[in-house]
């Protein structure tokens, strides 16, 4: 018979694989739903990010702030072009002092060291913007790190996701090609188990009607044995009865002799007569209940006969029906191992 799983079993296990697809389907689905929100925040947050771009450059052109040179080249240009708009703001700045202060402070010397005080302190503050300016940089930098990582580790579950979803429909696909494979040939065994079942069911209940039938033959006979037991004892008693009549005539007949002994010389031939009935009559009851125990042992020989018979036969059907019995659990055992056997090699193919 086919070592393999039923039709049932690998029905259901074709729904739990489906219902497993299905559901790894709709996890790939949240998930790309959630990378597409992600990306569209990083989106968002890199469109935010370039405008508060824009906006520290337009703030720190309008403070006239010196931007530093270790940024890419584009913001070189822009310092570059800011520090032309101080230059000439400072040179501006310089002609209204000189306006001013027309008269003893308007020599070289107070000038230069003006220009030298007010430089310093624009290149002070302009270098304190430039590290706010590069802390932010930095911050931004960080976060977009993170962002990236985040992103490649749940790309990484993705491909993960990927790859056992693969397995999955790989083994599922096994499944509906052993099922589409071996339906015929389940179906023919499960037929041939089905026939051979109801085959036993039905020898089953003929065994059980031949068994009545002898127990009910077994039980008629143990009555009719019984009635003609019953019959004996009655003969029996019925002769020991008679034997009792016999026995209280003799005596009586004994009675009426000593009674007659002064007739006995006369009845001595009549006497003899009697005695010889009397010894004829006893041996006839002698061999009459001889004959009754006779009989009676060969009833019950013939009754111990019948019954060790009909005791023998019932021992055949028994043991008949044992081996049988033992032979479907060898069946049934054999198939147990075959199934256990084709559920551990589907266990290492999966």
């Amino acid at each position: 018979m086919l070592n393999g799983p039923s039709l049932v079993e690998l029905t259901n296990l074709c729904s739990i694989q489906d219902s497993l697809i299905e559901q790894l389907d709709d996890r790939l689905n949240i998930y790309k739903k959630f990378f597409g929100s992600i990306k569209a925040q990083l989106l968002n947050f890199c469109n935010e990010q370039g405008e508060v771009l824009g906006s520290i450059l337009s703030t720190v052109a309008e403070q006239q702030s010196f931007h530093s040179s270790a940024v890419d080249v584009n913001v070189g240009k822009v310092v570059e072009e800011i520090r032309d708009i101080l230059e000439k703001k400072f040179c501006a700045i310089q002609l209204l002092f000189e306006r001013r202060h027309a008269g003893e402070k308007n020599d070289e010397e107070y000038w230069q060291e003006e220009s030298g005080k007010t430089i310093a302190e624009s290149n002070q503050r302009l270098r304190e913007i430039d590290k706010l300016f590069n802390s932010e940089i930095d911050l931004l930098r960080e976060r977009f790190d993170q962002i990236s990582r985040q992103l490649a580790k749940s790309e990484a579950q993705v491909d993960a996701l990927d790859k056992e979803r693969t397995v999955v429909l790989q083994e599922a696909d096994v499944c509906r090609r052993f099922y589409e494979s071996n339906e015929i040939q389940l179906t023919n065994e499960l037929r041939k188990c089905r026939e051979e079942l109801a085959n036993l069911t039905a020898e089953n209940y003929k065994l059980n009607c031949s068994l009545n039938s002898v127990n009910s033959e077994f039980e008629r006979r143990c009555r009719l044995c019984d009635t003609q037991l019953e019959t004996f004892k009655e003969n029996l008693s019925m002769a020991i009865g008679e034997k009792e009549k016999l026995q209280n005539q003799l005596s009586t007949v004994h009675t009426r002799a000593h009674q007659m002994n002064l007739q006995l010389n006369e009845a001595l031939l009549k006497s003899k007569q009697l005695e010889k009935e009397k010894a004829h009559l006893e041996n006839e009851i002698s061999v009459a209940v001889v004959n009754l125990k006779t009989q009676l042992q060969q009833a019950k020989i013939l009754f111990e006969q019948e019954k060790n018979f009909e005791i023998s036969q019932l021992r055949r059907t028994l043991i008949a029906q044992q081996s049988l019995i033992a032979r479907i659990r060898d069946e049934y055992k054999l198939l147990a191992r075959r199934y256990n056997k084709l559920r551990r090699k589907e266990h290492f193919t999966k």
